[in-house]
């Protein structure tokens, strides 16, 4: 699907993201409503009302950490998966 390719290039590319499934966080993100959103603790408030986040998989955080898939592969070489999620 889109939404997994997609996923995937942020994760590659070390783009920072969160991924929120509950129905509600969707129903209560409206137009022109505020949203505050840390990245450090994975949470984002909307209308005064704080959801967490999906934690990442280890490989993603791996990557994220090691500024992407093409400069984890430049320091880890062919074992980059075995070494980000050790």
């Amino acid at each position: 699907s889109y939404a997994f390719i997609h996923k995937r290039n942020l994760v590659n590319e070390a783009i920072p993201h969160l991924v929120l499934a509950d129905p509600e966080f969707h129903a209560a993100v409206t137009d022109n409503a505020e949203i505050t959103v840390d990245l450090a603790k994975g949470q984002v408030t909307v209308a005064g009302r704080t959801w967490q986040a999906q934690a990442p998989t280890a490989i993603a955080a791996g990557l994220q950490a090691a500024g992407g898939i093409v400069p984890a592969i430049l320091a880890h070489g062919p074992q980059v998966f075995e070494k980000l999620t050790a």
